[in-house]
């Protein structure tokens, strides 16, 4: 039994820089590969190839891989971009911006964050086979490093996946990388939705001194936005010398704190689109710097109807970046309506969850990954922003004993926003802002193991900034195209 039709690009990158021994023939070995786990199913698996800074002394692997594979575009960012992003004198590849050239330009149903020397579980294409997959929705593989010796160019799954030739695991399943979002070695393999990675607006481009963690930095905005978060499988990625894997510390990268400024927000022309791009071949594409005045545009393809998705998912994110700032003892902000903790409920339907009362009152969650486990109604934000201007925003002072949950807002049965917090962290304070309309704080378990999870609930309260609030339509999608 398969699943509906639905199609995948992965996005991959590269240039011509014999960067390890071999490559472009892992490269089109693993492409070759990862095309063959779908092929006779109804799942329609593309390449979107993106060779950054291409070596002036060297010919192009772009135009090769067009002809070869008929289900791979490909777009050459040139070396004067490069010059004109990076700050950083050691980095050749920026993965940002060539990522996300590629994730805005896609026409495919669901964008894959992907690698040239990495080849598929042959069980992971297969459950997406059979179950298809959902929208707002980072999907997640755990990497395996396998040997580097190996024909991969004639390899079959029993060759790929055989544990003989397994040197290490980035493991996804051990503390502690075993919660979403699973950022252990995450750069290798991100899926997401077209519409809301479009909204996400892919990495990071305010980082252009490095390139470690962005890939982190991304699922954590994932996890400010409301998407869930599954592991679906694993990828099996070529071992090699050059990896952070294996230099680590001595890894040739800017170290810098990630965490910090989360979650981020790209501007209106992320992906490279205030750049010159020109079509120089059936499903080839070249961008440059600006000669001048802009010759063509970025060849984006959104619907109507689509803009107004993306923008949804931008908004969540723009939300979450301005609860983050909202400081404890602003001036500017002025408590507005406690929110009874009397008021959490468990519907019947969420199978292992109660709430015991208490001073402060204990929720204990469903055993199911994700599963929702207590929920309360919240005020309207038009009933309660009556006398005076500002934003409202909602607190929530959890600490959570055993396991991982998330916490969270519910419009229309999607996420608005949601914290993911885990019993070391102590009692934190959550800021959420509240979206217009009929809103529930809802607590869901984030454990993927089949065990439950324990928090308690300190405070529920509304709070006003006072002024009005920052504008996001100067940051949206146009939808009048």
């Amino acid at each position: 039994m398969s699943g509906p039709p639905l199609s995948i690009e992965a996005v991959v990158l590269g240039r011509n820089d014999e960067y390890e021994p071999n490559w472009q023939q892992k490269l089109f070995a693993s492409i070759a590969y990862n095309r063959a786990r779908f092929e006779g199913s109804a799942v329609d698996y593309r390449v979107a190839f993106v060779e950054w800074n291409p070596p002036r002394d060297r010919p192009l692997i772009a135009p090769e891989l067009v002809s070869k594979f008929p289900f791979l575009r490909a777009i050459t960012v040139d070396a004067d971009v490069h010059d004109a992003l990076c700050t950083s004198r050691s980095l050749a590849m920026m993965l940002n911006f060539s990522l996300n050239c590629a994730l805005r330009t896609s026409t495919s149903d669901f964008c894959l964050i992907s690698a040239g020397d990495l080849f598929l579980q042959d069980a992971l294409a297969g459950a997406i086979k059979k179950n298809g997959l959902a929208r707002n929705c980072l999907y997640r593989a755990e990497r395996v490093n396998i040997r580097d010796d190996l024909d991969f160019a004639s390899a079959t799954k029993e060759v790929i996946e055989d544990p003989a030739n397994i040197v290490s695991v980035n493991s996804c399943t051990e503390p502690p990388y075993d919660r979403a979002p699973y950022t252990h070695a995450c750069g290798d393999f991100l899926l997401v939705d077209r519409l809301t990675m479009a909204g996400l607006r892919g990495f990071d481009e305010g980082i252009r001194f490095a390139r470690m963690h962005l890939d982190s930095r991304f699922c954590r905005t994932a996890m400010y936005a409301g998407l869930d978060c599954k592991l679906i499988g694993r990828i099996f990625h070529i071992n090699h010398t050059k990896s952070y894997t294996v230099l680590g510390e001595k890894y040739p990268d800017q170290q810098y704190d990630y965490e910090l400024g989360l979650p981020y927000l790209n501007s209106r022309d992320w992906g490279l689109a205030d750049y010159d791009w020109t079509q120089t071949g059936e499903r080839l594409w070249r961008v440059s710097c600006l000669q001048g005045f802009k010759e063509g545009g970025i060849p984006e393809q959104f619907t109507r109807a689509e803009r107004q998705v993306v923008n949804e998912v931008t908004s969540r994110v723009f939300a979450a970046r301005e609860a983050e700032v909202l400081g404890e003892r602003d001036e500017n902000v002025v408590q507005l309506k406690d929110v009874g903790l009397s008021g959490l409920f468990v519907d019947d339907s969420w199978k292992g969850a109660r709430v015991i009362a208490g001073s402060p009152p204990l929720i204990e969650t469903v055993k199911d990954a994700w599963g929702y486990s207590a929920a309360v109604r919240l005020p309207q934000v038009a009933a309660i922003a009556k006398n005076g201007d500002g934003a409202i925003f909602l607190e929530v002072v959890v600490q959570v004993s055993v396991g991982t949950v998330g916490v969270g807002l519910v419009q229309n049965g999607e996420f608005a926003a949601e914290r993911i917090q885990d019993e070391a962290m102590g009692v934190r304070r959550i800021v959420l802002k509240m979206p217009q309309g009929d809103v529930w704080l809802l607590v869901r378990n984030a454990q993927t193991n089949g065990t439950a999870s324990r928090v308690n609930i300190h405070r529920i309260r509304l709070l006003r900034r006072s002024g009005p609030s920052q504008s996001i339509e100067r940051l949206l999608m146009p939808i009048d195209s």
